[in-house]
């Protein structure tokens, strides 16, 4: 009987130890986004300087965070989230913003990938029918580039987020 609670013990354990993960990897790709929002956002009304520091603040707890990330996640996802990473920060010293918003969305969809849980993708790719998820992101980033202008755009008309009023910071 003891066995017996031991190993259920373990198991509620393992299950709080995976739902904490979540819990918390959720919450740091919802502040990348929201830190990468407030980039493209600068960088519509062309305040260059608060971008760059955005930027380098994204970057300053991207690279915080992998050791954590190394540990918790496959390592093609952070790669991936990587490399889109430091192509915003390339555009951003650049100063070109239609290269910037496309590969910001590029980003937002790979930390909204990171967030998603793996046991669930993989139970997903058991179905019959089911697409890799590479595939279907790829698909969702090429519905949002064809009906939407810019990231700004897709989080007003897409997610109906709004953005502050451009006409004020233009005055």
């Amino acid at each position: 009987m003891k066995a017996l609670r031991v190993a259920i013990l373990t198991l509620v354990l393992l299950m709080a130890a995976g739902l904490a993960n979540s819990v918390y990897l959720t919450a740091r790709c919802d502040d990348w986004t929201a830190r990468l929002n407030a980039v493209t956002s600068a960088a519509e009304s062309g305040d260059w300087d608060t971008a760059r520091r955005e930027m380098a603040a994204l970057q300053a707890d991207w690279q915080d965070k992998q050791s954590y990330l190394h540990i918790t996640l496959q390592h093609e996802e952070i790669n991936e989230a990587d490399t889109l990473l430091h192509q915003c920060a390339l555009y951003v010293r650049e100063q070109d913003n239609d290269a910037l918003s496309d590969a910001a969305v590029q980003l937002a969809l790979e930390f909204d990938r990171l967030a998603e849980l793996d046991w669930l993708e993989e139970e997903y790719l058991k179905r019959p029918d089911a697409k890799p998820l590479y595939a279907r992101q790829m698909e969702k980033s090429k519905e949002i580039r064809e009906k939407y202008f810019s990231i700004e755009d897709y989080m007003e008309r897409g997610l109906g987020i709004k953005q502050e009023n451009q006409e004020s910071t233009d005055k």
